[in-house]
């Protein structure tokens, strides 16, 4: 069951689970592949179903809001990035 984001032109499948362990790397990277490609083309899906205007360049459509928040939307706080850097360049050089 994918859910699809268009706000974010994302989606993803939450319950999405392994049949089994997979016995070698190739056969688990084929598995993520595949699962990955039913995931775009999801994107895809909804992104031709919705209403179009035609330009010079092609249909041009208007994305709707994101409906999820993803991870790590909250700004950095400048002192940490100032932090951030004086540690790299004092401490790590």
């Amino acid at each position: 069951m994918e859910m699809v984001d268009l706000g974010h032109l994302m989606a993803f499948d939450p319950t999405h689970q392994f049949s089994s362990l997979s016995s070698s790397r190739e056969e688990l990277v084929e598995n993520c592949l595949q699962k990955g490609r039913e995931l775009v083309q999801a994107v895809a899906n909804a992104l031709f179903s919705l209403p179009s205007t035609e330009d010079l360049d092609g249909p041009i459509v208007k994305l709707p809001p994101p409906t999820k928040k993803r991870p790590r939307v909250k700004h950095v706080k400048s002192h940490c990035l100032v932090c951030y850097y004086w540690h790299r360049e004092h401490i790590v050089s």
